[in-house]
């Protein structure tokens, strides 16, 4: 995917641990591409990101969420 991801979802009840590529978590918001975690349709609280690649954001996330070693 060449266009950036320029928000993601951040709504407490959005979150999850996981973020998966499967799931619908693709969408726009404000003509931009947007990312969801949870993959849900409504109720989002979205933070710009500066632009960030599909698959740099899913690499972001496993580090941002794994479990403390």
């Amino acid at each position: 995917m060449a266009a950036l991801v320029m928000y993601l979802c951040i709504a407490p009840d959005h979150a999850t641990e996981k973020l998966e590529r499967g799931k619908q978590n693709l969408t726009i918001h404000q003509k931009h591409w947007a990312v969801c975690p949870a993959g849900l349709a409504d109720g989002h609280v979205w933070k710009e990101t500066q632009g960030i690649r599909y698959d740099d954001l899913f690499a972001k996330w496993a580090v941002e969420h794994s479990p403390s070693t």
